[in-house]
This record gives C-alpha cells, structure tokens and sequence, in this order.
C-alpha cells in the first residue's frame, strides 16, 4: 500500500486527472470528474474488504494531491489567452489623447487597439485626456493608464465554449471600454 510503485501509480494517475481537468471545459470538466471517481470507486471494490479503507485513503490522498498539483501548476501557467493579447504591442500617435479624440481616431480607422471593439463614456467625460508613459507600450499598459485616469474599465468577452483553468477565457470577441453600470 505505501511502496513506492503504489505511491508513483496513483500520483501519475493523478497528475493525469488534473492535466484533463485543467484543459477540460466546463461541461467536460464535470464529465472527466464523474469518471475519475467512477473508475476511483471500482478500484476500491476489487480491494479485499479488511483493505478498502486503508488503501481507499492511501489513493485518494495520493490522486487528490496530484490532481490538486496539476491543476495549480496550470492555473499559474502564463499561458492565459487574456494575458498574451495584453502583451500584444501599442504604438499610439501621441502620448496624450483626450477620449472623445481616441473614440474618433479608432472610428475613422487613423487608430487600431488590438482585439479593442469599443469604447463608450458618458459625454461629460469626452474632454478627459489620459496621459501615457510612452508612445509604445503593451496593450496591458494602455488599459492600465485608462483605468487610472478614467471611469472607463476594460471588460473582456468571450463566451464559456472556450473557458478552461489552463487558458483562461478565450476572450473571443475581443474588449470594451466603458463605465461600469452600478447595481
């Protein structure tokens, strides 16, 4: 029960789990789950009964500690799909625009952010200016100055088809900037 085999199967096992866990997507996650513990329970059952609960324990500590492992090691991963679009590169034409400036200059196509849909404030921001560090900076950086200076608060979508605990949302149709509505 606690030889090094054992131990080395159940946490290969495991780990394996938690590598389809974290990839899986929401409905798949359940499925992956509900047929880890089914496969978990037969296992147990072809025990002898003197030995079901101390080795039940033993594997299911051993898998769990493995599952938990994976799954942390990938939701720490930097391969997020939000975090590598805010990598994506910015060249702005100046180092300060006002909003109503930045909104004309996307709409006339003079400007492009990427993955940034759109952009809408209430008009009594229109003449807020925001200031930032350089000229070219990362998507990430752009947001950051905007959020800072502004009530405008990027907001990513996408929809839950491409969520995973390994690749975050698929942020599949892109962001907006806007003023978020108070509840």
């Amino acid at each position: 029960m606690g030889s090094f085999r054992f131990i080395l199967r159940h946490a290969l096992w495991g780990f394996a789990v938690g590598g389809l866990l974290a990839v899986s997507t929401p409905v798949c996650f359940i499925v992956v789950a509900v047929l880890w513990a089914s496969v978990f329970i037969e296992l147990i059952r072809t025990k002898p009964v003197g030995q079901r609960w101390p080795n039940g324990l033993a594997m299911l500590s051993t898998q769990l500690a493995a599952i938990a492992g994976a799954i942390t090691i990938a939701a720490l991963a930097p391969v997020k799909t939000q975090r590598q679009l805010q990598e994506s590169a910015v060249a702005l034409p100046k180092s300060e625009l006002g909003l109503s400036e930045l909104n004309e200059l996307m709409e006339t196509g003079q400007f492009r952010v990427p993955a940034l849909r759109s952009i809408s404030f209430p008009e009594s921001e229109a003449m807020t200016r925001v200031r930032w560090p350089a000229k070219e900076l990362t998507l990430g950086e752009f947001i950051a100055a905007i959020e800072e200076q502004t009530p405008l608060r990027a907001r990513f979508r996408s929809c839950g088809n491409g969520l995973t605990i390994l690749w975050g949302n698929d942020c599949a149709f892109g962001f907006s900037l806007d003023v978020p509505a108070r509840p």
